[in-house]
């Protein structure tokens, strides 16, 4: 029997970056028993551009700089965001690859604002946020695929700054 949360964990970790067919459903309890990294601690942040409360945590993994940023809602991961991926032959390769994004939207990182430099391909679960320049991928966002509309409004970071809740019990 196929494993698709395996199958996604192998991919991330091994950034076979044009393999990603999208984030199937995967439980929190399931990712924290394949990374024992993950935080057991965890924050609360709004996530979409119709903001709404989602439990994030870090996972540090081999090889990334940054931990990885597991979001869900209801036990479910819904978002992995990698920050400062690396791996820019591979995320150049996987761009070609998908050729013109469904939508480029705006987003922020921290204090600044990048105009239309999130490229999302949502029937393949990514979306590529850029430097305002284009030169380099700053973010990657993983998710299950859907359309451009649901991802914008559930799961992106929007152009402002994304506010961080209090934790929960």
């Amino acid at each position: 029997m196929a494993d698709p949360c395996g199958e996604a964990w192998s991919i991330i970790e091994s950034r076979a970056w044009s393999d990603w067919k999208g984030l199937p459903t995967c439980s929190v309890e399931a990712w924290s028993a394949r990374f024992p990294s993950l935080s057991k601690a965890h924050g609360r942040g709004l996530l979409g551009e119709e903001p709404a409360p989602a439990e994030v945590r870090s996972l540090s993994l081999s090889g990334y700089d940054h931990p990885l940023e597991v979001w869900s809602r209801a036990g479910e991961v819904v978002l992995v965001a990698i920050e400062y991926p690396g791996d820019d032959a591979g995320l150049r390769a996987l761009s070609s690859e998908l050729g013109e994004p469904s939508a480029r939207l705006d987003w922020a990182q921290r204090t600044l604002t990048y105009r239309e430099a999130a490229r999302v391909f949502p029937a393949r679960g990514v979306a590529l946020l850029d430097a305002a320049d284009g030169s380099v991928v700053l973010r990657v966002n993983l998710f299950a695929p859907q359309d451009a509309a649901s991802y914008a409004a559930a799961l992106h970071y929007p152009a402002r700054s994304m506010t961080r809740l209090p934790r929960g019990p």
